[in-house]
């Protein structure tokens, strides 16, 4: 199998970049959660509104557990292509494999996680 298969909703480049900036515009309001134990975390306890995970990851089944999850309760999980690129987007210098929105106190982040959301579920279609 090639990881390409797993990498399921993949984002095209448009619905990437948004994803990458609402998480950046996450990072001043605590809304933005990266790495894999503590993005697992928030999904666990329901906090997760959409879970970001990169397609790149070696091996790809590393991030499995995090998309059971994510399905068992109920978040929406989408693929990015890189993870070089998800850690800039989270303000790490490093290498992020998943990360996921959570509820915050401001509103900013609504209506794009909206758009976001359901371009993910016309992209599922």
């Amino acid at each position: 199998h090639s990881a390409g298969a797993y990498c399921v909703p993949r984002a095209h480049e448009a619905l990437e970049r948004a994803l990458l900036a609402l998480l950046q515009q996450g990072l001043p309001f605590q809304a933005t959660v990266s790495g894999s134990s503590s993005t697992m975390t928030r999904i666990r306890r329901r906090q997760a509104l959409l879970l970001v995970i990169a397609a790149d990851v070696t091996p790809i089944t590393a991030v499995h557990p995090l998309v059971l999850a994510a399905e068992a309760n109920s978040v929406p999980f989408v693929f990015v292509s890189s993870k070089a690129a998800l850690g800039r987007a989270c303000g790490v210098s490093l290498p992020v494999s998943a990360a996921c929105l959570v509820q915050s106190e401001t509103r900013d982040l609504f209506g794009p996680l909206e758009d976001a959301l359901a371009e993910i579920d016309r992209i599922l279609i």
